[in-house]
Order: C-alpha cells, then structure tokens, then sequence
C-alpha cells in the first residue's frame, strides 16, 4: 500500500524553495531470496511452488530440485519466503546458511586433519628422542 507524503523541496542555485508531493512505496525494492529447500520429488516441487504463488509480492520464482534451490524475486521479505515455505513441511534453510555450514564443516575438518597430523608429527618426534637415548646408553 502506498503512503503518500509532502516534502520540502529547495533549489539552492536558484534560492527558491516549493511544497512538492511525492508517493512513497514501502519496502519497494526487489529482493532476490534464495533457499535450499528439501524436495525428494515432483510433488515437493509442487508445493513449494503453490507456498510461492500464494504469496503477495513475488513476481517470479525458480524451483532446481535436482540443486535443491529456490530462487525468489519480488517485493519480498526473505523471513516471510522463508516462513510460507517451511510451511510446506520441507526442511528449509537460507541458501548463504547452507554454504557457509558446509564451510564450516569443511573447515572443522581441516582443523582436525592438522591436529592429528601435529599430534603424529609428535609422536615421532618423541620416538626419535627414545631412539637418541638409546644410542647413548649403548
């Protein structure tokens, strides 16, 4: 719904002023959401779809099962995409949550392989030094 308002408008080249009227759209930026969004078929598919086509503000959508990806545009709210589609019963997530968990993952797992490599580095260290006392004793 449109609010309308009056503003001030000022020329200062010129040092003229006048009332002008304007309309302002609230919120009337296109927004791009995109979620992932678990579908196992076409029916999934199908309801994701419907959430989608119910909904007030969005002008276009692209359903990827095979990507598991939902792209909406549209005067949106990306809370509000996010909520009528978790409606479906779908396991639903921002797509910038679901990269940045797998980042995290993978960076966890990073961090793992360079602890047990530091803690095997250690180890040999140790049975170096062991090797070291027993050439001395001998």
């Amino acid at each position: 719904m449109p609010i309308t308002g009056s503003m001030f408008l000022q020329d200062t080249s010129l040092g003229t002023s006048q009332l002008g009227s304007s309309i302002f759209v609230a919120s009337s930026m296109a927004e791009t959401v995109v979620l992932k969004v678990g579908m196992s078929c076409e029916g999934c598919a199908g309801a994701v779809k419907r959430a989608l086509t119910k909904m007030e503000g969005v002008e276009s959508f692209d359903v990827d099962m095979k990507e598991q990806k939902v792209t909406v545009k549209g005067n949106v709210q990306p809370d509000a995409v996010l909520q009528a589609v978790s409606k479906t019963g779908k396991k639903t997530l921002f797509w910038e949550a679901e990269v940045k968990a797998t980042e995290v993952k993978e960076a966890e797992v990073e961090v793992t392989e360079v602890r047990e490599a530091e803690a095997k580095a250690t180890e040999v260290k140790e049975a170096e030094g062991k090797t070291e006392e027993v050439k001395n004793v001998v």
